[in-house]
């Protein structure tokens, strides 16, 4: 039976005029399934007080300048901005049931 040479790349000197190959070895991994949990949130019971409008607008001021730096500051849409950042304020699960 005639013996098949592995190619140059995957010989190994390991004296002087010996050589062996290394043979690449592959590991199969099972992959593990597992169950994910679901947290539970705990609602307060007490309704959430109120943000002050000195506190809603520096909110709303640092949402839209972010909004804007996103945009590249350019002129002429600071008011979608504003109104934009506003709308995501309210629709924050904390903000809900709040006036302003």
């Amino acid at each position: 039976m005639e013996k098949t040479e592995k190619p140059e790349s995957s010989r190994k000197s390991v004296k002087p005029g010996k050589t062996t190959t290394e043979t690449p070895t592959t590991k199969t991994v099972a992959a593990k399934t597992s169950r994910t949990k679901t947290a539970k949130v705990k609602v307060p019971d007490e309704p959430i007080p109120p943000i002050s409008p000195v506190l809603r607008e520096e909110v709303v001021a640092t949402a839209a300048y972010f909004l804007a730096e996103k945009r590249g500051f350019v002129p002429g849409f600071e008011l979608q901005d504003w109104l934009e950042a506003e709308g995501a304020l309210k629709k924050l699960p904390s903000s809900r049931g709040r006036n302003g």
